[in-house]
């Protein structure tokens, strides 16, 4: 039996979206393989535990156009002690518009730009009042497909890059024939999808559970998670307006 502890970073900031369902489901699944799992919260008043006593995953939930920023300075305040938690096998989701605190730059929509952590080379940019929601159909490792669901305020400049997470076949039901998603780097994973992503994906689920729990892994099956996933995607890929399904 394992126990995975997670740091869920500012909850009071990143709990839009129904996105802390990841959490319930990260939960759920341990349960089921007979380990456990301890969630601590860490506000943004609060020393994370990747900067003091330690967890081994952290989990950044979707926020706001305007509490993205809060939640970037917070971490920029442990930047290293984050950059050290990465490089040495730390577990990190981050989900929704927060990935787009490990960036190089944010503009805002009045232009303003403000210097992120700056751990990959991209760069996002809000537009308020043009809220893009959509579902999403994409491949991670090119060999599982993965569902998800887009509802933002911003986007990422860069279409095609290094470290991307997905890569996207289907979106806002045009066929895009290139086209990256996300952030994969060693164990951080960080996605604009929402769902949640790993509730909505079992077998991508189970690409991050594998390495987390280790030899305490089990593949184990909530009822109907599958069959759910399966529809989703067919849903998606033969409709002509994969948007109205969200």
């Amino acid at each position: 039996m394992k126990n995975i502890k997670i740091n869920y970073i500012c909850p009071e900031l990143c709990h839009f979206y129904g996105d802390a369902g990841n959490l319930r489901y990260i939960e759920k699944k341990a349960e089921m393989m007979g380990n456990s799992v301890e969630i601590i919260e860490s506000s943004q008043f609060d020393v994370p535990l990747f900067a003091g006593e330690g967890c081994d995953m952290v989990y950044i939930g979707a926020t706001t156009e305007e509490y993205v920023f809060d939640v970037m300075n917070y971490l920029k305040k442990y930047r290293q002690a984050f950059v050290n938690y990465i490089e040495n096998g730390g577990y990190v989701l981050a989900t929704g518009n927060t990935l787009e605190c490990f960036y190089e730059t944010i503009t805002r929509d009045d232009g303003e730009v403000f210097e992120a952590l700056g751990m990959f080379p991209l760069h996002a940019k809000q537009f308020y009042g043009k809220r893009h929601s959509y579902n999403v159909i994409a491949k991670y490792d090119d060999r599982i497909t993965v569902a998800g669901y887009k509802n933002l305020c911003s986007d990422t400049d860069e279409k095609v890059y290094e470290n991307y997470l997905f890569r996207i076949i289907r979106e806002a039901g045009k066929n895009v024939e290139e086209g990256c998603e996300g952030i994969h780097y060693k164990n951080l994973f960080a996605t604009y999808l929402l769902g949640p992503v790993l509730l909505q994906n079992p077998e991508f689920s189970d690409e991050i559970f594998m390495g987390l729990f280790g030899e305490d892994f089990r593949k184990v099956r909530i009822p109907f998670e599958v069959e759910a996933y399966e529809k989703r995607v067919n849903d998606v890929m033969n409709s002509k307006n994969p948007d109205k399904n969200g």
